[in-house]
């Protein structure tokens, strides 16, 4: 087949020049999105150009006018520019806001220009979900180490934007993948509702694959309430079936993963304490600190050693010295005895003796016990947050733990507020006044470990106080209440996705995530579905 004869291609071409060049933009930013921070920067300046060259602003102006969702959009922009009264920080300001100018560039662009057709918005979703496939690829082969890139943990596959930011960006490409397929379901040929249906499990099978706990969250949040808005609507039996046994699996295997990892953590079977024995089969005598109440994989840590025998083995084991540190920077030594528990053994000859040399080198590379030989499912994950919310709890650190860290990034943006509930410290001071209340607090977190609430609500509390706070809300909830039923599914789903995002992340503090952010937002509620 010609190209010319391709329906888009044909359709493009009857475009007059300035929609060619509007559209053309839109996808550009598709595929930048989930691949490229060059592409969406470029596409969002043909888009002003373009909008900007086309003129009509007689025309652009009625429509804004008639069009308030817009002037609800503008109000986040404007509280970053009028809090720039309570600022002292001008440097970091300007940098703040040139992050936020997608923020006010994209909806008058999208609320004063023609409303995207059905077909065309369908243009604009395709491009994304392929780019986004695009990306898991690239992370695959990322992860085979066929494109070689310096990694040091699995959220390093994701080379173009954050983790978090591509899970996203695939829990949206499911619900889009989703919504189409069930609308369209009845007029799709064998051949592509089976495309779709691969699709989608690897989609799935990716975002189990990448550990993102927030992108998990989100698809089950998405899952349920899609069920439950579109279960009517499902008009083939089959469909409606299937649609209750997938929500019914996924909800029963979630529940059956945390409770397991939660029974091995705390449950499992270990040593009587009053009945260990004091001596090894080597008669080194056993260190046994039985007030520590430390676990790897549900068995005590700090029982069973002999530091002399471990010392001596170790040599026999690894070229990496035993007082040497693992390629994360921690003592070799305390990494092996918490990796012999993990596995239940004795801490001593007889105990690294019993490991394989998968066992060593998981050791050599920074692992803590040795579930994390089995990363790629899901209960991994689960049982590492629940290793470091108990050790949260036992030992008050939180560095290095990326779940209980928040929770001194909360501690630490409360006590900010709390000096600051009005007003809060101004656009450009947040920075200044997380580094000051750290040193406050006295946090026990290392300097390097010191960051921001990854809470974007709580980070526009700190950052306007209350009265902004409040702007910030009407700003992000008020356009999604007042179109609920033009977006539909895809804008409330959508918007799922995002908030749920906000508690974890401080989503509009980067360029991708504010753009992510009003480009599907105001798609979804300026276009025809």
């Amino acid at each position: 087949m010609r190209l010319s004869h391709i329906p888009f291609v044909q359709e493009f071409k009857n475009l007059d020049i300035h929609r060619k060049i509007y559209i053309f933009g839109l996808l550009l930013m598709a595929i930048g999105l989930p691949l490229s921070s060059f592409l969406m920067s470029n596409a969002q300046f043909i888009l002003a150009l373009n909008w900007l060259i086309e003129r009509d602003f007689k025309n652009k102006i009625n429509k804004l006018n008639t069009n308030k969702t817009v002037y609800f959009f503008l109000l986040l922009p404007l509280v970053h520019i009028l809090w720039l009264i309570n600022t002292s920080e001008y440097s970091w300001a300007l940098h703040d806001l040139k992050i936020k100018l997608p923020l006010l560039v994209i909806p008058l662009i999208l609320g004063t220009t023609k409303p995207l057709l059905s077909k065309e918005l369908k243009w604009v979703l395709y491009t994304f979900i392929f780019a986004v496939f695009a990306g898991t690829v690239v992370s695959i082969a990322v992860l085979l180490n066929i494109y070689h890139v310096e990694m040091h943990d699995i959220r390093g596959i994701s080379i173009f934007f954050s983790h978090i930011r591509f899970a996203l960006m695939i829990v949206l490409s499911l619900l889009i993948c989703g919504y189409y397929f069930v609308i369209s379901f009845s007029g799709l040929s064998i051949y592509k509702k089976v495309s779709v249906i691969l699709l989608m499990i690897w989609f799935l099978v990716f975002l189990i694959i990448l550990q993102s706990i927030t992108g998990w969250v989100t698809l089950f949040a998405v899952s349920i309430f899609s069920f439950i808005i579109n279960y009517k609507s499902f008009k083939n039996k089959n469909l409606r079936i299937t649609a209750w046994v997938i929500l019914i699996v996924v909800i029963i295997s979630t529940l059956g993963v945390i409770s397991k990892a939660y029974y091995d953590f705390y449950f499992t079977k270990t040593y009587n304490l009053s009945e260990l024995p004091e001596y090894t089969s080597y008669g080194n005598k056993y260190l046994n600190d039985t007030t520590s109440q430390l676990k790897e994989n549900g068995h005590y840590i700090d029982i069973l050693i002999s530091y002399k025998e471990l010392s001596q083995t170790w040599a026999e084991l690894s070229d990496i010295p035993y007082s040497g540190h693992d390629v994360n920077g921690f003592l070799i030594k305390r990494n092996m005895v918490r990796y012999l528990a993990s596995k239940g053994l004795t801490k001593d000859r007889d105990g690294l003796l019993a490991l394989d040399s998968i066992d060593i080198k998981m050791i050599e590379k920074g692992y803590s016990s040795n579930i994390f030989r089995y990363k790629f499912i899901p209960y991994v994950k689960i049982y590492n947050i629940i290793w470091e919310i108990d050790r949260y709890i036992k030992t008050g650190d939180a560095n290095n733990k990326s779940i209980v860290q928040r929770i001194e990034f909360s501690r630490t943006a409360f006590h900010i507020i709390s000096n600051n509930f009005w007003f809060g410290v101004g656009t450009g001071d947040v920075v200044k006044s997380y580094e000051q209340a750290y040193k406050d607090l006295n946090s026990n977190l290392n300097s390097k470990n010191q960051h921001r609430a990854h809470n974007q609500f709580i980070t526009f509390l700190v950052t306007f106080g209350l009265f902004g706070f409040l702007v910030t809300l009407l700003s992000m909830f008020y356009p999604g209440i007042m179109n609920y039923h033009k977006g539909g599914i895809l804008l409330s789903g959508f918007l799922i996705i995002i908030f749920i995002s906000m508690f974890n992340e401080d989503t509009l503090e980067t360029q991708a995530g504010v753009t992510f952010y009003i480009v599907f937002y105001t798609l979804f509620i300026f276009s025809e579905k």
